[in-house]
């Protein structure tokens, strides 16, 4: 749960932040109710109903329906919406299924939107923390509304919930089911808890899972020969290509965003499916040394760039850093990732190769280097890791590890 924080604005100011602003009005929000945008968190009251002064850009919804049993709690539904200047969202409580609906009568929403720019609903409008908004930016600044309806479900709310009916969890994804179970039972994290949530049959119906883009892990495809499939896994910058290419229609800021959406599902939205796709993105751009002299330089960079400010949000509170940005102690961002970072999970070793590649390259671009470097450094302030040497042996059982084949 985010600080609570206040804001003094003169009233001239907050007028016309509030005209230029968006709105998320939120209506019939049951007393208690945990309601988040991005990653500031509110607890309703009863005359809570919704957000003003909200920036044009990507916003994430979430929302923890109030428990429809005695000891029972609810799993984080989460929606994305893209805000322009001055719109108004009006959204409103379903009790029978515990979700926020979007008003199917575009008349009474219009008249709920006039309420609005009258200043009718003001007083229960919570000011959005602004001053927190370019930590947002650098969180979800990628993500576009055409990305957002792509990959959100159909039914508009997705949810781990959902994500637990449709797949098998992988043993990865069980250990960090475990870890986060842990957690919220302990209060650490200040969010709901996942396990055995309380989801009627009914409200089953409205939720979904995120459509992610499908991450080549293992690239082998017909008529390659086994020294081309064993080339292909040690350094996957063609496959990272032809991604771009065919699943992002030639935009690598899409993959970017996706790559965004889906740390913010995992840390905000307890999504297993977001921690996955998040993984998976990570370990193909990390494994494309290649393309670290290539086209896909800059992107390369920007990628070092996000994963450096998603660390930042969401490392451990009370860790040392020397980057003077402030961005951890001001925005505790939901579930703290050193387990992520010991000697045993994935990214330690992914990024000490990374690394070791990127210290190779004599002609590695700038942007690239000053990034990487950045991030290195983070890495080591924060968690006393330093990068640059390999520093584990190769796991036999790294479902990750390149495909060599024999000849």
């Amino acid at each position: 749960m985010s600080v609570p924080y206040s804001m003094e604005i003169d009233p001239d100011k907050a007028r016309e932040l509030a005209e230029r602003g968006g709105t998320l009005l939120l209506l019939g929000v049951p007393a208690g109710t945990a309601v988040g945008i991005d990653h500031q968190m509110f607890l309703s009251g009863p005359k809570f109903c919704g957000v003003k002064m909200v920036p044009p850009g990507p916003h994430m919804l979430t929302y923890y329906s109030v428990a429809s049993s005695p000891g029972g709690f609810s799993a984080p539904n989460v929606r994305w919406l893209y805000l322009s200047t001055s719109q108004v969202t009006v959204l409103r409580w379903n009790g029978e299924v515990e979700l926020l609906d979007e008003l199917t009568d575009e008349d009474e929403a219009g008249r709920y939107a006039q309420g609005v720019r009258r200043f009718d609903f003001d007083a229960g409008l919570a000011p959005y923390n602004l001053p927190a908004w370019p930590v947002w930016q650098e969180i979800a600044g990628r993500v576009t509304s055409d990305l957002i309806e792509r990959i959100m479900p159909m039914c508009g709310t997705a949810s781990v919930v959902a994500e637990a009916q449709l797949a098998e969890d992988t043993a990865a994804e069980v250990q960090l089911e475990e870890q986060l179970r842990a957690r919220s039972a302990s209060g650490e994290d200040g969010g709901p808890s996942t396990s055995s949530p309380v989801v009627s049959a009914a409200a089953m119906e409205r939720l979904g899972r995120c459509r992610y883009t499908p991450i080549p892990i293992k690239v082998a495809r017909p008529g390659m020969t086994p020294a081309e499939i064993t080339a292909a896994n040690l350094d996957r910058s063609a496959a990272l290509e032809r991604l771009v290419r065919e699943g992002y229609g030639g935009e690598e800021g899409a993959l970017l965003g996706e790559f965004q959406m889906a740390f913010a599902n995992f840390v905000v939205g307890h999504s297993l499916a977001g921690y996955a796709q998040w993984k998976d993105t990570l370990h193909l751009l990390c494994t494309s040394s290649q393309a670290a002299n290539g086209p896909s330089a800059d992107v390369l960079a920007s990628f070092a760039r996000i994963l450096r400010k998603q660390l930042q949000v969401s490392l451990t509170p009370g860790s040392k850093t020397s980057q003077g940005e402030g961005m951890l102690d001001a925005t505790p961002f939901g579930v703290p990732m050193v387990e992520e970072l010991l000697s045993a999970s994935f990214l330690r070793p992914l990024l000490s190769d990374w690394f070791e590649d990127l210290d190779g390259c004599v002609t590695l671009p700038q942007a690239l280097r000053s990034e990487a470097t950045k991030l290195r450094d983070l890495l080591a302030s924060r968690l006393g890791l330093e990068f640059g040497i390999s520093c584990l042996e190769e796991d036999e059982d790294d479902e990750y590890a390149p495909v060599v084949v024999d000849m």
